[in-house]
């Protein structure tokens, strides 16, 4: 959120848990807002959530000046290390299928390459898109998804420079058709949905080709340190 802040959602972080810190870093963030050049993509919600969080655990969302309740959420999970956004409205940013509904967009890479891709949809009345928080998942192919996002996506990789690496870029459309890359992970996040036999064959094709990059650099002796 530093690095890449042209492309990401305005981002602060709480640095200690006490409400003096909360409310400072909220006025900090509305500041960081108003100078937004898109600021009309936001709502005066604000998210909290785990920097290094994943399958959509200890993410919150308060209404502007809720500095107590953001208070007590953080004293439950002391060692959480929390970060702040405005909230983003995206329920009709990526409509697939006209389900009208919070989607968040994931693409996989394998050395500098996109090699699949897939949209995760929240349950209804919820903004988080993780399946493991109801969320359902969908493998897309490039095309049916948003070109500006897919070439945001590209010139993110670009920067990161990890020709070598597995790794994933999570991205969302805002309601005014604008992309912002919310994450980056080290892991792909597999899918194991037995119910649905296309997630199962991607998850394996998926495996497969790790499984076939592995064995190249075993051959070759590569240095994995």
């Amino acid at each position: 959120y530093e690095k890449l802040a042209e492309y990401a959602i305005p981002t602060i972080s709480l640095e200690k848990n006490d409400l003096e810190s909360v409310e400072k870093a909220c006025a900090t963030l509305a500041k960081l807002l108003g100078r937004h050049p898109e600021a009309k993509d936001f709502g005066t919600e604000i998210v909290m959530k785990d920097r290094f969080g994943a399958g959509g655990r200890h993410i919150f969302k308060f209404k502007n000046g809720q500095s107590k309740n953001m208070l007590a959420a953080i004293k439950k999970n002391t060692k959480v290390s929390y970060i702040i956004q405005p909230f983003a409205n995206f329920e009709k940013g990526f409509c697939y299928k006209n389900n009208l509904a919070s989607t968040d967009i994931r693409l996989i890479y394998l050395k500098g390459e996109i090699v699949q891709s897939y949209i995760r949809v929240a349950k209804r009345g919820d903004f988080r898109c993780n399946e493991h928080q109801g969320g359902l998942l969908t493998y897309l192919s490039l095309d049916e998804l948003p070109k500006s996002l897919v070439a945001k996506s590209s010139v993110i990789a670009k920067i990161l420079d990890k020709k070598d690496s597995l790794f994933t870029l999570d991205f969302i459309m805002s309601n005014n058709g604008n992309p912002y890359f919310l994450e980056g992970n080290t892991g792909p996040g597999l899918d194991w949905n037995m119910s649905l036999k296309k997630n199962e064959i991607e998850a394996k094709k998926l495996i497969n080709m790790v499984v076939k990059e592995l064995g190249i650099r075993a051959e070759v002796g590569y240095n994995f340190s």
